[in-house]
């Protein structure tokens, strides 16, 4: 089993923001992993998702969309929402009780083709 710490970062179709954070975490650091999912998860990652993070040299063109369970969330150090207004918290904090400062929500900007910019992650 990994020991490490797990940072779960949850959107609803696990297609972009939420796979976005989860290849940026992974070039940030290797003393903690990341994770992904969606509460109504996506049939693939959004190509144009992809592409962004391909031009930042973070290559998430293997990850897949994967449902939210419970294990996810029991296992889970951290919780990162990325749109804390379509994530369902409430159906995460029933399964298991989020200890304070647990749960925390980002605001990603979700690209679309002509963006400039790059890619930003904003903690709330």
């Amino acid at each position: 089993m990994d020991s490490r710490l797990i940072y779960l970062f949850v959107c609803v179709e696990n297609a972009c923001r939420s796979q976005m954070a989860e290849g940026i975490f992974k070039t940030l650091t290797d003393s903690a992993a990341a994770k992904s999912a969606g509460t109504e998860i996506a049939g693939e990652i959004n190509p144009v998702a992809i592409e962004v993070m391909k031009e930042r040299g973070i290559d998430i063109s293997q990850q897949k969309p994967k449902v939210l369970d419970k294990e996810m969330i029991v296992d889970a150090t951290k919780i990162i929402t990325m749109d804390a207004r379509k994530t369902v918290l409430f159906g995460i904090s029933r399964k298991r009780k989020p200890s304070s400062g647990e749960v925390v929500s980002v605001e990603i900007i979700t690209p679309m083709k002509g963006m400039s910019g790059g890619v930003h992650l904003m903690l709330c």
